[in-house]
């Protein structure tokens, strides 16, 4: 994965996918069932508003059974998010929510950094966990 810069606000968009999604499926396993195969970026709310769509709160690592599942029993995803993370993660989810709007190739290119450093980070913590 090599950095860039995107010349259109959906260039953004699908470079930002790219990066957070390599980020959490680098995680190694399903948060679920710790399967190590299919493993796919889901989103706790959906991809629609950039300000939880690269969020990593937002984001957990699933194979892609799991990832079904929970699309298809989003019941089932707000009780496992509750049990996994605290019963505070939906309502900070919706609390950032509730500040979207449109944005500016600027926020884009701080969004990106601050996944690039997030890389860096899981990638620092795998070398010293060897």
């Amino acid at each position: 994965m090599e950095k860039r810069n995107p010349r259109t606000k959906s260039g953004w968009r699908d470079y930002l996918d790219e990066i957070a999604s390599f980020i959490v499926r680098s995680r190694g396993k399903c948060e679920r069932c710790g399967s190590k195969k299919e493993l796919q970026c889901c989103h706790i709310h959906t991809r629609r508003y950039n300000e939880t769509r690269w969020w990593m709160k937002n984001l957990m690592c699933l194979c892609a059974s799991d990832h079904r599942y929970f699309h298809d029993h989003p019941i089932e995803l707000d009780k496992f998010v509750r049990e996994t993370y605290g019963s505070e993660r939906p309502a900070e989810l919706w609390e950032r929510l509730r500040h979207s709007r449109v944005w500016w190739e600027g926020e884009y290119k701080k969004v990106a950094d601050e996944l690039w450093k997030e890389y860096d980070t899981s990638q620092q913590n795998k070398t010293t966990r060897k």
